[in-house]
């Protein structure tokens, strides 16, 4: 109705239109403002309250529009993968390969145990082997107050031992393996004692460091 009443181009018309869709028309004699249109129609109240609120909705339907939804799918970007945070336990140590000359090498110390003795043959139950291995392959050994020699290769190890007082010499020798412990090394064999090359009693021995 302001637009009319200020004579914006098409306002007249369209206001026009909107009132011949509910059943009035313009005064021709009067002004088109809002109050001159609700003196021509204030014969019924009730009626004409229904007739403006009826103008008002058509003025706007005609003037706006609802823009249509954009139905269109949208690209979502995809969101940054976090990198995997670096591990804060350090790699545990290989225990599994080969056991290198730097890590036999050591003092092992531990009572050899008696496994068999022949029947009239008397010895102790245990004797207490110490054996010393240097980098380079040998070492040094003391079975039961007696020293010896001892040498490894790989995961082998072997020494010998002469024992004699007043009789007959009897021979010591061990055959052994070196393997690991967790952290450790340990070394493990059996201990035979022989004389004149016969063999009379054996021992099991192990020691680690």
């Amino acid at each position: 109705v302001d637009a009319a009443d200020k004579n914006v181009p098409g306002a007249r018309e369209a206001l026009e239109k909107a009132l011949e869709a509910i059943g009035l028309s313009l005064p021709p004699d009067k002004d088109v403002t809002l109050e001159n249109l609700m003196q021509v129609y204030t014969a019924n109240s009730s009626t004409s309250l229904a007739n403006m609120q009826a103008l008002a909705a058509q003025i706007e339907v005609q003037d706006w529009e609802a823009p249509a939804p954009d139905l269109e799918p949208q690209e979502i970007e995809p969101l940054p993968t976090e990198e995997a945070a670096p591990s804060a336990t350090p790699p545990q140590e290989n225990v599994t390969g080969v056991i290198t000359t730097q890590e036999i090498a050591g003092t092992y110390s531990g009572n050899a145990t008696l496994q068999h003795i022949e029947e009239d043959v008397e010895g102790p139950n245990s004797m207490p082997v110490t054996l010393q291995l240097n980098g380079g392959g040998t070492g040094t050994v003391n079975v039961n107050g007696y020293g010896g020699e001892a040498q490894y290769s790989g995961n082998t190890v072997t020494f010998s031992v002469k024992m004699k007082e007043d009789g007959p010499t009897i021979s010591c020798t061990f055959h052994g393996k070196v393997s690991r412990n967790g952290s450790q090394v340990v070394i493990s064999g059996d201990m035979n004692l022989s004389m004149m090359g016969i063999t009379f009693a054996s021992y099991s021995w192990t020691a680690q460091k």
